[in-house]
């Protein structure tokens, strides 16, 4: 599987990982938010394969709207797919997204929960900003504590691209697709590798 986030318009970035995707056979593909363009989801939709995503921060409802359209959007859903439940959690309309998740996971709590958020949860090596404050979300974090996903693929904060664990939880930050990186993500293994591309 392969995790994207943080596009913020990059056509031609957008375009070398997907077909990064197809050349390596990673059939599914995950985007944590921050699109900024709709060209980019019109792209992003016809990738031969799965596609989860969700909007980011500077996204706006017109970002969310193709998201729906293009049937790519994970916001505030649950999805399943090869033996895991995807759920989603962007950063517009943020509470609401969350409280959605919530109402469906506290009747029924899947064992391979996959998280895909644009914030990443608080206190963690994916959300320290430059000024080595952790900025990241106490939502998130608290989500991740109660529903224990095996993964959570988030994005947000650039300069904290990497791979961190909290409790049971890998934690995922591939670094934003729009400076070439990205990160290949096995979930059978719950493992993770960061990539960093290379336009042609």
């Amino acid at each position: 599987m392969l995790a994207l986030t943080d596009v913020h318009r990059s056509i031609a970035w957008l375009r070398k990982a997907l077909e990064y995707a197809s050349d390596n056979n990673l059939d599914t593909v995950t985007f944590s938010g921050d699109f900024q363009s709709v060209e980019a989801i019109r792209l992003l939709a016809e990738f031969n394969g799965r596609v989860f995503a969700v909007p980011g921060n500077m996204d706006s409802e017109e970002e969310l709207q193709a998201l729906e359209e293009a049937k790519l959007s994970l916001h505030g859903k649950l999805m399943e797919h090869e033996g895991y439940t995807f759920a989603g959690v962007g950063a517009f309309n943020f509470k609401w997204a969350l409280e959605q998740l919530i109402q469906v996971l506290s009747q029924n709590k899947p064992s391979k929960l996959v998280l895909v958020s644009h914030y990443p949860p608080k206190g963690s090596k994916v959300d320290l900003a430059f000024n080595r404050m952790h900025v990241g979300s106490s939502s998130v974090k608290g989500f991740i504590e109660t529903y224990r996903p095996l993964v959570c693929l988030c994005g947000h904060i650039h300069e904290a691209r990497g791979l961190d664990w909290l409790g049971d939880t890998l934690l995922v930050n591939p670094g934003p697709l729009a400076r070439g990186y990205a990160a290949i993500v096995d979930l059978n293994k719950r493992e993770a590798e960061l990539l960093s591309l290379e336009l042609d």
